[in-house]
């Protein structure tokens, strides 16, 4: 036992060091792996600090706060090394991460430029991002290993013995932030509990605030729910009533030309909100044209953030491209399909076709279609009305799309679609259609997504009956 919290103080050690901002060069070296470097990391500091020590004393201005910034970290230095635990590792690193970039902004350059590289270059080997996300998970997975109470650990208390320095509300919001973002629901309420708590006694973070530690556990309720509607638990299950008057029919869309002819299998899956499913409406040829023209531009999956910049996203392991209707007359043929089932204007008010692909294991966690644009950029662009996603091929287990509020999963089938309204009738987003792609178990999974806007479709109310109608 005793090594065993030896090993977790000196985790603790790292992770207190590790929530600030670090320039995007990461170093080398990875500090989380190894506690007998801590020595080392402060040696290589302490080199820094009697160079700048040096500086100082041949007369430069700013003195005084340079000084008791210095003094500061030695002090803090000294302290951190005293406990050798988890809490203080991680604080350290914490400290490495903030304080050395912000010392580089705001007092360095004044000192002469050879210096001013030579100390950017002793920073660039402190520890880096990835070695503040690094020893977090390794001080989450003891706990989870060991049965830990958050609670305990966050006061630098190991099964009961003072093992370190407690843990900053900084800290602990960035642990509840990685065990909800590893779906570890315990381990995620159990942080939130502490940092909230945290809060309520005046301890303050940038960025962390009640709003966001509230969110944490919704998100990981939300995802909890996937999981069980992914299995067949959902509680679709429970709906009788809804159940009952689900129903399949073939649609026209009010005999529309394209389908007087030949109308559409539709299956209707939920009602309020409505998701349906159309069979058989492209073509094994078409199918195979669209992966064609994408296999060469796959690329990981991006999603958009609230702030509109466009990521990679672990919350989505797949790859996609999009594609261009210039020379494409497939493309141009899908959007007047869309159009005729759906009733709304596609061609110039849909985003280009999105085709995706997910191997084994490939996911997209929970969300939402719509966009939380600014009032002036929704003004601009409006928001994403409603959805029509293309399934490309069967996938022999899993795969399925997991719609969390009414409880169900659609499963892919070659050739068919799946259609919701992302928008209620009065133009406010629809959180009901907040979904998911189930992991994939076994093959793989394509879908097209064609995202249709408000723009040109302000007055069209077609598609809100479709799931109404008998």
């Amino acid at each position: 036992m005793s090594k065993m919290r030896n090993n977790i103080q000196c985790l603790v050690f790292i992770v207190s060091l590790s929530t600030l901002t670090r320039a995007k060069n990461d170093a080398p070296f990875t500090w989380y792996s190894t506690i007998g470097e801590m020595n080392n990391l402060t040696a290589l500091e302490n080199k820094l600090l009697m160079k700048l020590e040096t500086k100082i004393w041949e007369g430069k201005e700013r003195i005084h706060e340079v000084q008791k910034k210095l003094q500061l970290l030695r002090e803090s230095r000294e302290e951190m090394l005293k406990w050798n635990d988890k809490n203080s590792q991680r604080t350290l690193i914490i400290d490495y991460q903030k304080s050395w970039p912000e010392f580089d902004r705001k007092l360095i350059p004044f000192i002469d430029e050879v210096f001013h590289l030579e100390a950017l270059q002793t920073i660039r080997n402190f520890p880096s991002v990835s070695d503040m996300e690094a020893v977090s998970l390794s001080l989450l997975l003891l706990q989870k290993s060991y049965n830990l109470n958050a609670t305990d650990i966050s006061e630098g208390y190991i099964s009961g013995n003072r093992a370190g320095k407690r843990l900053r509300f900084e800290a602990c919001g960035y642990l509840a932030l990685k065990s909800c973002e590893r779906t570890w629901e315990s381990l995620c309420r159990d942080w939130v509990h502490v940092s909230l708590r945290r809060l309520e006694s005046g301890e303050t973070a940038e960025d962390i605030t009640k709003e966001v530690l509230e969110s944490l556990v919704e998100t990981i309720s939300e995802k909890e729910e996937f999981k069980k509607i992914c299995a067949g638990q959902g509680t679709m299950q429970s709906h009788k009533r809804q159940r009952e008057n689900l129903y399949c029919q073939m649609w026209d869309n009010y005999k529309h030309p394209w389908l007087i002819l030949q109308p559409v299998r539709m299956e209707i899956h939920s009602i309020s909100p409505d998701v349906v499913q159309f069979y058989d409406i492209i073509s094994e040829e078409n199918i195979e044209l669209l992966k064609s023209l994408s296999m060469h531009q796959l690329a990981s999956a991006k999603t958009m953030a609230l702030e509109t910049k466009i990521d990679v996203d672990s919350h989505r392991v797949a790859h996609h491209c999009w594609l261009s209707k210039r020379n494409n007359t497939i493309l141009e043929y899908l959007d007047v399909l869309v159009s005729a089932i759906t009733g709304l204007q596609v061609s110039k008010s849909a985003e280009q076709l999105q085709v995706a692909n997910y191997g084994i294991g490939g996911h997209y966690d929970p969300h939402t279609d719509y966009l939380d644009y600014s009032a002036e950029r929704e003004l601009k662009s409006r928001n994403r009305k409603a959805t029509f996603m293309f399934y490309l091929s069967d996938v022999a287990k899993g795969g399925a799309t997991a719609f969390l509020y009414p409880g169900i999963r659609v499963h892919p089938v070659k050739r068919s679609a799946v259609f919701w309204n992302n928008l209620l009738p009065s133009g406010h987003p629809d959180n009901r259609t907040t979904h998911g792609s189930c992991p994939v178990l076994l093959g793989d999974k394509w879908v097209a997504n064609k995202w249709i806007r408000e723009t040109r479709n302000e007055v069209c109310k077609t598609t809100e009956y479709i799931g109404r109608l008998h």
